[in-house]
């Protein structure tokens, strides 16, 4: 469970930031746990890449939620870019991740809502994402935040 004082509510104590270069080790650490949440896993240096564009690159956003002790409970990943049917740029809510014992505090919701406020400042027409059909705990929120469109996602991976 999350490090908080006895009667303090969780929701108003944790801090929504960016990621910064200090946090890769407890970043690394959720990151293997979302992994293998969905029974993949990813070569080191693909996973230290991602570590290093969500520090430096312009278009990918990395924001951490954390406790009152500091320690990271959750992450979500963001991808801006253009699109051909507005004017404005849009944000792929790529990743999103709460550790299990910090789940149902509304953490995952806060992360979305920083993502929502970030695309507004940045001029973005929407932002979407995508999860498991059967992540039915996940939609239960995400039919809160956001309209579930009919959209059927196809994907070919090349080598």
């Amino acid at each position: 469970m999350p490090t908080l004082p006895t009667g303090t509510n969780i929701l108003t104590s944790i801090d929504i930031r960016s990621l910064t270069a200090a946090d890769q080790a407890a970043w690394h650490t959720l990151w293997q746990q979302y992994l293998d949440f969905y029974h993949t896993g990813l070569p080191e240096n693909v996973s230290r890449h991602t570590w290093q564009r969500l520090l430096n690159h312009p278009q990918m956003h990395g924001w951490g939620a954390f406790d009152v002790s500091g320690s990271l409970l959750g992450f979500a990943h963001a991808v801006q870019h253009p699109n051909t049917w507005h004017i404005g740029e849009c944000l792929y809510l790529e990743d999103l991740f709460v550790q299990p014992e910090a789940r149902r505090h509304g953490i995952a919701r806060r992360l979305i809502e920083t993502a929502y406020v970030h695309a507004a400042a940045a001029g973005c027409n929407r932002v979407y994402w995508v999860t498991d059909s059967d992540n039915h705990t996940a939609q239960t929120l995400y039919r809160q935040l956001a309209r579930q469109s009919d959209v059927v996602l196809f994907r070919h991976d090349l080598p």
